[in-house]
């Protein structure tokens, strides 16, 4: 399979062209570099061509103790002119922000292993090789702070509807139902407030902004699992999912492949909101697969 090929959309894709070699030069600063994923709003944004983004966001592997890279990474952002830098304890969280003329953008560093783990892929970033974060885990990351009523947070939702249902999907339903309400709730109250933020950060790019909060809100309740079903069929572990929306997926794989993909697909944090044990479904399939069975092994329905 071959790359995927992004072109950061401006003014990000300057500020990550001015930032790329000396920020992995500093996360390498320690022995070993540092895996240095890119991810957030931007990336969406180069994938769909949808908005403008000025920010970097950057993920680190979850264990990775920032404040160590400090020196390193106060003395990076020094030379690249930053207006301010520096470690959050709180926050875990190093960040740093430039000024470019009128234009303000951060670089944010966080410690985090997105989920659904192992999704991200290694893709030409502007001509060079990086490990970019999957939609379904940008989504995720966003869903998270969904009471925020971000705009830019809401029309990325909308566009995934349109762009990347099936990715959009995994994230909806890889936190909990009862969150998912929740998010889908605040966004359609805070519609107003959506709707200012979106005219005061996108001016006319944004169509009828008053409907952004109510029409981001249903897409995630049409995209929430209505029904998992697990089966073995001749020898391959079938896993089918059906929405509210109405929508269905049928997903196919060895049983070689079955542990990965239930990971990566998502369908481990579906199944742990709908109260399932996922590790007990996997195991049920993996002994019909090698017993050579054909049968269901579970049918999951969301609890209202």
């Amino acid at each position: 399979m071959n790359a995927e090929r992004l072109q950061l959309p401006e003014p990000a894709g300057a500020l990550w062209s001015r930032i790329r070699e000396p920020l992995k030069r500093a996360l390498a600063s320690r022995g070993a570099p540092l895996e240095l994923k890119l991810g957030g709003g931007t990336v969406l944004a180069a994938r769909w061509r949808h908005r403008r983004s000025h920010d970097i966001d950057v993920v680190v592997p979850e264990k990775t103790n920032l404040w160590a890279y400090g020196a390193a990474l106060e003395e990076v952002m020094a030379a690249l002119g930053a207006a301010r830098y520096g470690y959050s304890p709180r926050h875990n969280q190093y960040r740093a922000a430039f000024t470019e003329g009128s234009t303000k953008q951060t670089l944010e560093i966080w410690p985090n292993d997105p989920e659904p783990r192992g999704a991200e892929r290694t893709a030409d970033v502007d001509g060079g090789s990086e490990i970019v974060l999957a939609t379904a885990q940008v989504l995720k990351g966003k869903l998270e702070r969904g009471e925020d009523a971000l705009a830019r947070d809401v029309i990325d939702v909308i566009t995934a509807e349109r762009l990347d249902a099936a990715g959009l999907e995994v994230a909806v339903n890889a936190i909990t139902p009862p969150y998912a309400r929740l998010v889908s709730a605040v966004w359609d109250r805070a519609k107003t407030t959506i709707a200012r933020r979106a005219e005061a950060e996108f001016g006319d790019a944004v169509a009828d902004p008053a409907t952004l909060g109510p029409k981001a809100g249903e897409a995630l309740l049409s995209r929430m699992y209505a029904r998992i079903a697990i089966a073995v069929e001749d020898g391959r572990v079938v896993a089918t999912t059906t929405t509210a929306g109405g929508t269905r997926r049928r997903r196919e794989w060895t049983a070689a492949e079955a542990a990965a993909r239930f990971r990566t697909s998502g369908l481990d944090a579906a199944l742990g909101g709908m109260r399932q044990d996922a590790g007990r479904i996997r195991a049920a399939a993996m002994a019909a697969t090698r017993a050579g069975r054909n049968e269901q092994v579970a049918d999951c329905r969301t609890l209202s």
